[in-house]
């Protein structure tokens, strides 16, 4: 049931769709606001999970094209796991992607979820799940949206009530400032008039007394010509047009007065006829050429967000600090600017004096050397700031001057050498330009309440020139921040990764609950915390990292007398003239940061009473990631204590603390969470975020892993609209689905069965452009070939790119042991060592050479955390001879552990075949654990003083040396078994070192690391492996095994089909359109799904492999839709009769071996653009055929008729042309060659009548 109040608008022609009903399940009514139709849908869900996928399935999505939709109800599940259900490992959520399928079909979103991006509200009668929504069109909820909520009702005791408000208000998006637009630097004039004027300047300005001054009138008057010309360019883009139109409009003024006789009208007329046919071929060609480079492609117009952008809504109303809410435009701008006015100037902070913050800094232990010092220190130079120009990003939001890096990147050297001369002569004045201090301030909504104005993040929009001086100095320091800034802060510090911390907390969590020790971490929450630096305090840091005056006076150059304008709406605020705080968006701003944030890491470090030993060698007190911090103790006490000093930096700096917000997580997962009066803790099974990763008291994984599946497979409704060909959606899949995963995969085990689904999703939806996890496909390509880097089509593969990860992560372990030591690698080597023991050597990595066996009990795998134990299965799983020299070193021999070693040389005879050392001993272990604990872990520690391998009655000896000291009595009385192994690992060893087992072997010189590989003729060892080499032995994709499609009888191996893709055939399938190229990449894969591919359904349907065109019955296979038809075939020989002098093969072979095109001998001079331009007809002619097809098919359209197959082939293939001849990579002689061949081609018969049909056709 569904009520209307009589003002509702509409109320009067509500009308109900009787025939869309579901009884008691779904209804629809319908009204019209002035010419636009408004459905609104009432739905109640099936309760019962396996009801709701066909329920949602059968929900009518064939409404008018502009109909605006609002949908409402109980639709018993939780959209969101993550969010909208307490518990989101229950199995509450069937339907959802149907569900999602549905909405999306009708354009509608969630209002209340957009407002509140973060927030938890369960609505069902036990306030476990949020069921009860509703959702509205984009453009209603963006122009009429006013507020949401959910509250409970007296008369409605079960549900939550939810209720949405629209209000006629909207807040035009206007432009805050001049921005220099993209296009006009793409003209040729406005290039050459701007490097120009700039060479004209550069020795006004050596020679200025203020650089500055001239400088700034410069860009002055650059701005006045920006903005004339772009008047001038808009005008001319119609000038044709508008200039015809005037005059057939003179023309007929003229003729109704009688001064113009009816002939010269209708030549008028003619005339003007002419003019707008030229001038909108000319704009449909510019159009072509715009989407042809443009889809299917890495642009921005390609990545396009396909919605709307939602966080462009409008601020519609705000909220005062007495709790008034207003919608009034200027009381919007006047709130947002009082509170940030607050945010940005130091009103609430007394500072210390300096006496006493300079005491506090002493604790400071790190300092730049002088030689540092003096670099820092060193002049700027033109060559610094070009470098800083040539890699910014061009089109970037430029600051208040309106100019983006491209314009710099015109000549980046000349103007380098102009911005050097103009900042020196600024930084000995001791003040910026004008223009140069004032920044744009750009509010990203962060979450929470819209009207609140502290809940956006400001991003500061700075003049680019500034920009350019601030990266240069930034790259200057940031080489020298990992030798100032502790390890433990990984934000913003090169060589440091985000993954490090989530890491080590989640290894933390395991080793607190499986040791049953007692430990805390304590997510803190700083209030505006880059907004609230204060400068004072940043400066004195500077000086005690010994930071010269020099740099700092550049630094406080960048901060002197800042003037900043809130973009609020389209419009700039008030001014605000900030007293403290760094800038979010320079690139130095991050850096400053933590140098700022430095003195607190210390300060914890200082008290390591309060920190939780997790080691021998360190302690766990707090993690860093720029502003995210995180406190770790082993007692609540102690982070009370951590807290107090954190309250003692907060008092030095101006930081302040949100206790309020900061969260405590209890770490072992065997404790039950405690209660604390001052301390918020995490309940246990509550999710919290740390980094982007959900961490809890006993959570699953599993919590994490279905809230990112429903993002992964939401990617694909969102975004699956975008892309047409197999290119387009395998860069789609790698740069918006798949760049979901990485972040999370990295640090979190994602089941096989999960990264199955994963990937069979990716799979057809790149090549049969599914969109839904449910939809069904049959794959027309062998697996190999979908995968296959160089040979296929390079389908992503997530276990090969996840295995990658893994090993990367381990090599990152390994790296580690020549660096200081740092959090997150000490506990794994611990841990490892502890699963092995005591077959692993302290200072070896001996795990490499092991497997990780689950049905041993000489290793304790439960020790190591999950994700550990998958890497080390990951590397295990790559062959040995990916991961080892063919042929090992003497010293890698004589050095390798020998228990529980796989190389082929140290296995010995076990009871199921070859096995390890350790693994075949069966009788007295405890005795030989013991002497491995010894410290007999290799060959070397085997043989005599005298390097030669030991007799038995020495070797017996030797053991006897240990027998007295083994506290059991489990031991071997004699040692013929274990001396007779080992001796034949010795006599294998020896065999390869080329010498007999009673020579002496050579002292070794080195202990050289075991894993390594030869990479470009060069030995690498397994820490300085390249990326490309670790994702190459970890690509794990099914194999080529069947006959490749493109292989022939001079295409006979991997090499040669190599070669023809890379030299033939994808330099020629850049010539098409995409969408053309497309149809003839999937017949060189034999990839298109003709009836033919379909024979195995002929006991049901006995003409299904038969040709798609009525009228012809032979079996449909890619030769005979597309080449051979008799709907298809005359329009082939009517080409091949034009190109015949040319000596060019009209056969389906030449399609797919490309380079079997040949030309006649007169012909050959020309054979690349005769090439070229036959390419073009053939892809044109193929993907014609191929939509005949499909429509004939699907459609239910007739057969094509050949003479508009002729004809419209021929349009599609001169606008090819047209757009060749346009393209700025063909030089003169090209152009002339294929001016040449069309005249010829055009002069015969079966083509004469198109040119005199359309006398332009391939002009430019």
């Amino acid at each position: 049931m569904m009520l209307f109040h009589k003002e509702t608008p509409g109320f009067a022609r509500l009308v109900h769709n009787k025939a869309l009903d579901i009884p008691n399940k779904y209804m629809v009514v319908h009204t019209w606001w002035e010419d636009t139709p408004v459905f609104f849908h009432n739905v109640y869900t099936p309760v019962q999970n396996q009801e709701r996928e066909a329920f949602f399935d059968a929900l009518p999505r064939d409404f008018p094209v502009n109909a605006q939709h609002i949908i409402m109800g109980d639709f018993n599940l939780p959209l969101q796991r993550e969010l909208d259900a307490m518990d989101p490992s229950s199995c509450h959520h069937t339907g959802r992607s149907q569900c999602s399928q549905w909405l999306e079909a009708l354009h509608v979103v969630d209002a209340w979820r957009l407002h509140n991006p973060s927030a938890r509200v369960f609505s069902s009668p036990h306030g476990r799940n949020r069921l009860d929504y509703i959702f509205m069109d984009e453009d209603l909820m963006r122009t009429a949206y006013h507020q949401s909520t959910y509250f409970r009702s007296p008369e409605i005791v079960e549900h939550m009530c939810h209720r949405v408000i629209l209000q006629p208000v909207s807040q035009p998006k206007r432009r805050a400032y001049w921005k220099l637009p993209k296009e006009l630097l793409q003209v040729p004039e406005v290039v050459e008039t701007i490097v120009a004027e700039a060479k004209q300047l550069l020795p006004v300005l050596r020679q200025a007394n203020n650089p500055g001054v001239v400088w700034a009138g410069w860009k002055k008057r650059a701005k006045k010509f920006f903005q004339e010309y772009h008047v001038e360019h808009l005008l001319a883009k119609t000038r044709v047009s508008d200039l015809a139109k005037r005059e057939l409009l003179r023309a007929q003024a003229a003729f109704d007065a009688g001064r113009l006789p009816p002939q010269a009208l209708e030549q008028a007329q003619a005339k003007y006829d002419e003019t707008m046919s030229e001038w909108k071929s000319y704009q449909n060609d510019i159009n072509f050429d715009f989407h042809a480079i443009k889809n299917e492609t890495s642009t921005a117009h390609f990545f396009r967000p396909p919605k709307k952008v939602l966080y462009n809504v409008p601020i519609l109303e705000v909220q005062d600090a007495d709790g008034t809410v207003s919608t009034c435009p200027q009381v919007i701008h006047d709130v947002f600017h009082a509170k940030w006015s607050a945010v940005m100037c130091e009103n609430d902070f007394q500072a210390p004096n300096r006496a006493s913050r300079r005491r506090f800094l002493r604790l400071l232990q790190k300092r730049l050397t002088d030689e540092q010092r003096d670099s820092l220190d060193s002049p700027i130079t033109t060559y610094e700031l070009a470098q800083a120009i040539k890699t910014m990003a061009p089109h970037k939001s430029p600051g208040m001057d309106g100019f983006p890096a491209a314009f710099y990147q015109l000549e980046a050297d000349l103007f380098a050498e102009i911005l050097c001369l103009v900042f020196k002569y600024q930084l000995s004045r001791g003040e910026l330009l004008g223009i140069q201090r004032r920044s744009a301030v750009s509010l990203l909504f962060k979450g929470g309440d819209r009207s609140n104005p502290g809940n956006y993040r400001p991003i500061a929009l700075i003049p680019v020139e500034v920009k350019i001086l601030t990266r240069a100095l930034a790259y200057r320091m940031r080489h020298l921040l990992p030798a100032l800034i502790h390890p433990i802060q990984t934000g913003f510090v090169a060589g440091r990764r985000i993954h490090d911390h989530i890491i080590f907390l989640k290894d933390l969590q395991h080793k607190c609950t499986l040791d049953d020790i007692e430990g805390y971490a304590m997510f803190l929450d700083f209030e505006k915390a880059y907004d609230r630096v204060n400068w004072d305090f940043m400066y004195d840091v500077l000086e005690a990292f010994n930071f010269g005056p020099v740099f700092i006076s550049w630094i406080k150059l960048m901060y002197h007398s800042p003037i900043i304008h809130l973009v609020i709406n389209g419009e700039l605020s008030q001014a605000i003239y900030p007293t403290r705080g760094v800038k979010q968006g320079d690139p130095l701003s991050a850096l400053l940061f933590v140098l700022s944030v430095e003195p607190l890491s210390q300060l914890l470090r200082n008290h390591e009473e309060y920190s939780l030993p997790f080691s021998e060698e360190l302690f766990a007190m707090a993690m860093f990631f720029a502003d995210d911090t995180t406190l770790v103790s082993s007692s609540l006490e102690d982070l009370e204590r951590q807290l107090e000093l954190v309250q003692e930096f907060c008092t030095q700096s101006g930081a302040k603390l949100n206790v309020g917000k900061c969260k405590v997580l209890t770490l072992n997962g065997n404790q039950d969470v405690p209660r604390h009066p001052r301390l918020s803790m995490v309940t246990s099974g509550t999710p919290t975020k740390y980094l982007g990763i959900l961490f809890g008291h006993r959570l699953s994984d599993q919590v994490q892993i279905n809230a990112l599946s429903d993002s992964f497979y939401q990617s694909f409704i969102t975004w699956g609209c975008r892309a047409r060909t197999l290119r387009g959606r395998r860069l789609l899949a790698n740069t918006m689905m798949l760049s979901k995963l990485w972040h999370y995969t990295a640090v979190i085990h994602i089941p096989e069965d999960t990264v199955a689904k994963w990937q069979s999703m990716v799979y057809k939806f790149i090549l049969t452009r599914k969109r839904h996890k449910e939809d069904k496909h049959m794959s027309l390509i062998n697996s190999g070939v979908a995968y296959h880097p160089s040979l296929g089509l390079r389908i992503p593969h997530i276990a090969s790119r996840i295995r990658a990860q893994r090993v990367q992560r381990l090599q990152f372990l390994f790296q580690t042991d020549n660096e200081e030591p740092s959090l997150w690698s000490v506990l794994p080597k611990q841990l490892f060592r502890r699963c092995m023991e005591p077959f692993a050597r302290h200072s070896s990595w001996d795990c490499l050479m092991y497997h990780p066996n689950h049905n041993t009990n000489h290793m304790r795998l439960e020790v190591l955390p999950l994700l550990w134990r998958k890497i080390w299965d990951n590397w295990h799983r790559i062959p040995l001879t990916r991961k080892c020299p063919e042929t090992p070193t003497q010293s890698q021999l004589l050095t390798m552990s020998i228990w529980l070693q796989v190389h082929p040389l140290f296995l010995v005879p076990g009871s199921n075949g070859p096995t390890s050392l350790a693994v075949a001993l069966k009788h007295h272990r405890p005795f030989y654990k013991f002497i491995a604990q010894e410290g007999l872990h290799c060959l070397d520690d085997f043989v005599t003083a005298q390097r030669v391998w030991p007799s038995y009655e020495e070797f017996k000896l030797q053991m006897e040396s240990h027998v007295w000291r083994f506290p059991g009595d489990d031991f071997p009385r004699v040692f013929r078994h274990l001396y007779s192994l080992l001796s034949l690992i010795a006599t294998n060893v020896w065999q390869v070192l080329g010498i007999s087992l009673e020579e002496a072997v050579p002292p070794n010189r080195e202990v050289q690391f075991p894993v390594g590989q030869v990479w470009k003729n060069v030995f690498v060892p397994f820490q300085q492996w390249p990326r490309k080499y670790i994702r190459s032995i970890c690509f794990c994709a099914p194999l080529l095994t069947k006959q490749h499609p493109m292989s022939s009888d001079s295409r006979d191996n991997d090499l040669a089909i190599k070669k023809y893709i890379n030299t033939t055939v994808k330099p020629l399938m850049r010539y098409p359109t995409p969408l053309q190229a497309d149809v003839w990449w999937r017949i060189l894969f034999r990839m298109l799904p003709v009836n033919s591919r379909f024979f195995f359904l002929q006991d049901t349907n006995p003409s299904i492999i038969e040709c798609s065109f009525p009228g012809c019955s032979a079996v449909e296979t890619m030769q005979h839709i597309l080449f051979d038809c008799k709907f298809v075939k005359p329009v082939w020989n009517w080409h091949q009769a034009a190109w015949r002098p040319f000596g060019i093969p009209f056969t389906w072979n030449t399609i797919i071996n490309l380079d079997e095109f040949a030309v006649s001998e007169e012909w050959v001079p020309h054979f690349s653009v005769i090439r070229r331009l036959w390419v073009l007809l053939v892809s044109t002619l193929l993907r014609d055929f191929w939509i005949h097809r499909n429509r004939t098919k699907f459609e239910g359209k007739p057969v094509p008729y050949i003479q508009a197959v002729k004809e419209v082939s021929l349009v599609s293939w001169t606008a090819n042309i047209r757009r060749m001849l346009r393209d700025p990579t063909i030089d003169s002689d090209e152009a002339m060659q294929v001016s040449e061949i069309v005249d010829k081609l055009k002069s015969h018969t079966n083509y004469t009548w198109f040119w005199q049909k359309n006398l332009r056709a391939t002009l430019v």
